[in-house]
C-alpha cells in the first residue's frame, strides 16, 4: 500500500471480552494485540464490530450494520492465519478521485483460534520403568518448550500440586516423591492449551504421573565363620546383601584391597589372599543410578605382636632438634593395634618408676623439665612387643611480656598517653630452661578483634583505649597485660591577653590593627585537654623564636606587632595562632 495515500475510512475493530474457563485449566481472557510493528492479532473466538470514523481515535465513529437493524450483528473470521478486510477502491487524498490503475485497500488482521502446544523435557541421570511406574533420579529437571503459530506464545504455566504458576525456567523436581505434573500454555490472544484425562484419569500430553527416588540401596556384609575380632581365616566367606525401597537394585559391587570391581555373585571366597592386613569396599546401586556410598571392612591375617604408640592429648609442640614438648594440661594416650587376635593389654613406666597396666590417659603432672615414658603391649594370645620409650619435657611456665613505645608518650600514674604516630612494640620472651618457644603474639583494643602482631603497630582514634597483649608459648601456656592508653591528637588552645586595654583602632594595607600604649604586655596562655600544656614559642616580626617565660614587652612605640605564638603539649601536639597589634 503507498504510505502518501491516506483513506478517509479508518477501521475500528472492537470486541467483547469474556472470561474463558475449563474444567482443569484457568481462565485465560480471550483478547486482541497490536503488535510493535503495528500488526493487529485478534482471537478468533471473539466478535468483530467494525466502525468507520474520521479520527484516529475512533471518537465519533458509527458500527457497520448488514441490514437495517438497530442493533449491529458480530461478525467472526473464519480463516487461521492473515484475514483481510478490504475496500475498493483507493483515491487521492487531495482530489478524492479513484487512482488508477485501481489499487484495493487491504487492512490485514492475523486470527489466532489455536492454542500454542507445549512440549515436555524431563532431564535426569537416571530412569526406568518398573512395573508401569516411571522413575527418575533426584537430579530431576522439568524443560517446557512451547510454540504458536500466529500470535506467539505468551506464558507457559506449570502445576506441581494444585496451583499453577508462569514457567520461567527449568523446574527442579528433586524432591523424593510421587510426582504428578501438568501444563499448558497460553497464546498472546488468550488461547489456552487444553489439560485432557484419559479413562485412567491420566494424560500423556502434559499431565505426567511419576516418582522421583533419591534413596541408595543399603548393604549390609556378613562374616561366615571363623571370625575372632576381625581376624579371619583363610576358609572364612563374606556375604554381601541389599535393600532398596524405590526403583530397584541394579547391582553390587565390590573390591578386595583396592583392586579391581567385580560384580556381587554369591559369597567372597579369602583362600587367595595373603597372609596379613586386608580391606574389602562394596556398594550397590540402583535403576536410576543412585549409587550407595563407599562402606568398608577391614580384617586381618596374621599373627604378629600388637603395635602401641604413643599419642598426645591436648598441648604438644616437636622442635627443630625434634624435642617433644607439652604443658602440664596435656595428656599421654597409649593406643594398640594388632593384625590378628586383638590388644589384650598395655603396660609402661615414667622414668625408674615400676610398670603399670594402662587404664587411661597419663596425666603430665611431674615436674618441668625432661622425662621419659617406657611402654609395651600383649596381645589376647599373649603376643608380646619390644618396649619403647619417648621422651617429652613439660614447660609449665607462660611467656613474660615486655613492650616499647617509640615516639610521643607521657604516663600518668596507670594511664599512658599516646598520639596515633606512637609506635608499640611487644617483645616477649621466656624464662627458665627447657621452654617450647613463642608461638602468638595478640592484641586488642577495648575487648575487640584479636589482632596476629606482626611488627610495630600504631593505635587510631581518640580518647581512651583498653590494650590488650597476650602471648602464648608453643604448648599453650598464655600471659596477659594490660594497659589504659589515652589517645590525644588534639593540640593546645592557645589564649592572648593584655595587661592593658587597647586606646583605638587603624587599618593598614585593609589589615585592621588594635592600637595598645607602649607601655603594653602580652601575656601568653595555652590550655590542652588532657597532657597539659608542655612549653610555649613566640616571634616578634618574624624574628627568632624564643621560648615563652612571661609577658612579653618593650614594644617599640608605633610599630605594628606581628606575634606568631606556638603552643606544645606533651605529647608534641602542636598549635600555632598570629595576633597583630600596634
Amino acid at each position: 500500500m503507498n504510505l502518501k495515500h491516506s483513506y478517509a475510512l479508518l477501521i475500528v475493530l472492537l470486541f467483547n471480552l469474556s472470561a474463558y474457563t475449563q474444567s482443569v485449566t484457568p481462565e485465560h481472557e480471550k483478547k486482541t494485540l497490536v503488535s510493535e510493528d503495528g500488526k493487529i492479532y485478534w482471537n478468533k473466538n471473539l466478535p468483530v464490530y467494525i466502525t468507520l470514523s474520521t479520527s484516529t481515535n475512533g471518537e465519533g465513529g458509527h458500527v457497520i450494520n448488514t441490514d437495517e437493524q438497530n442493533s449491529p450483528d458480530p461478525y467472526y473470521f473464519d480463516t487461521e492465519g492473515t484475514n483481510w478486510i478490504r475496500t475498493r477502491w483507493a483515491v487521492d487524498k487531495e482530489t478524492g478521485k479513484t487512482i488508477y490503475p485501481l489499487e484495493e485497500v487491504l487492512w490485514p488482521i492475523e486470527v489466532d483460534g489455536k492454542a500454542p502446544v507445549t512440549t515436555p523435557e524431563f532431564i535426569s541421570e537416571g530412569k526406568t520403568i518398573v512395573k508401569g511406574v516411571t522413575y527418575y533420579s533426584g537430579d530431576l529437571k522439568l524443560k517446557l518448550t512451547a510454540r504458536d503459530e500466529v500470535s506467539g506464545v505468551a506464558n507457559i504455566y506449570y502445576s506441581k500440586d494444585a496451583m499453577y504458576l508462569p514457567y520461567t525456567e527449568e523446574i527442579p523436581l528433586d524432591i523424593e516423591k510421587e510426582w504428578f505434573i501438568s501444563f499448558y500454555a497460553v497464546d498472546k490472544v488468550g488461547n489456552a492449551e487444553s489439560i485432557d484425562r484419559d479413562k485412567d484419569g491420566i494424560s500423556s500430553e502434559n499431565l505426567f504421573s511419576f516418582k522421583v527416588d533419591k534413596t541408595a540401596p543399603t548393604t549390609t556384609h556378613k562374616i561366615i565363620d571363623p571370625n575372632e575380632n576381625n581376624t579371619l581365616a583363610p576358609k572364612s566367606k563374606i556375604t554381601l546383601s541389599s535393600e532398596d525401597t524405590g526403583a530397584g537394585l541394579k547391582r553390587i559391587t565390590y573390591s578386595m584391597d583396592s583392586g579391581a570391581e567385580k560384580v556381587y555373585g554369591g559369597s567372597i571366597s579369602l583362600y587367595s589372599l595373603p597372609e596379613g592386613a586386608h580391606q574389602i569396599t562394596y556398594h550397590a546401586e540402583d535403576l536410576v543410578k543412585n549409587k550407595e556410598e563407599t562402606k568398608s571392612y577391614d580384617f586381618y591375617l596374621d599373627r604378629t605382636a600388637p603395635d602401641i604408640s604413643v599419642n598426645i592429648e591436648g598441648d604438644q609442640f616437636t622442635s627443630s632438634t625434634n624435642r617433644l614438648f607439652i604443658s602440664p594440661r596435656s595428656k599421654i594416650k597409649l593406643t594398640g593395634s594388632d593384625n590378628k587376635a586383638g590388644v589384650g593389654s598395655m603396660y609402661y613406666k615414667l622414668d625408674t618408676e615400676a610398670y603399670s597396666e594402662y587404664q587411661q590417659p597419663i596425666e603430665a603432672s611431674q615436674n618441668a623439665g625432661p622425662h621419659t615414658l617406657y611402654y609395651y603391649g600383649i596381645d589376647l594370645v599373649e603376643n608380646k612387643s619390644v618396649a619403647k620409650s619417648t621422651k617429652y619435657y613439660i614447660d609449665v611456665n607462660a611467656p613474660a611480656i615486655k613492650y616499647n613505645v617509640t615516639g610521643p608518650k607521657y604516663v600518668r600514674k596507670d594511664t599512658l598517653f599516646v598520639r596515633s604516630i606512637t609506635a608499640f612494640t611487644i617483645t616477649p620472651y621466656e624464662k627458665g630452661d627447657y621452654q617450647s618457644g613463642i608461638k602468638d603474639i595478640t592484641y586488642n583494643l577495648n575487648d575487640g578483634t584479636q589482632t596476629t602482631y606482626d611488627g610495630k603497630f600504631n593505635i587510631q582514634g581518640d580518647g581512651l583505649k583498653n590494650l590488650s597483649i597476650e602471648v602464648s608459648d608453643q604448648v599453650e601456656n598464655s600471659a596477659n597485660l594490660k594497659q589504659v592508653v589515652f589517645l590525644d591528637n588534639e593540640a593546645p588552645e592557645i589564649k592572648v591577653s593584655y595587661s592593658v586595654e587597647q586606646i583605638g583602632k587603624k587599618t593598614v594595607r585593609e589589615e585592621q590593627y588594635d592600637i595598645y600604649p607602649s607601655e603594653v604586655q602580652v601575656y601568653l596562655a595555652a590550655t590542652d585537654k588532657h597532657v597539659g600544656t608542655n612549653r610555649i614559642y613566640y616571634a616578634i616580626n618574624g624574628g627568632a623564636e624564643k621560648l615563652y617565660t612571661g609577658p612579653v614587652r618593650y614594644f617599640k612605640n608605633g610599630t605594628n606587632i606581628d606575634l606568631k605564638v606556638r603552643s606544645i603539649d606533651h605529647l608534641e601536639n602542636e598549635s600555632t595562632k598570629t595576633i597583630v597589634f600596634s
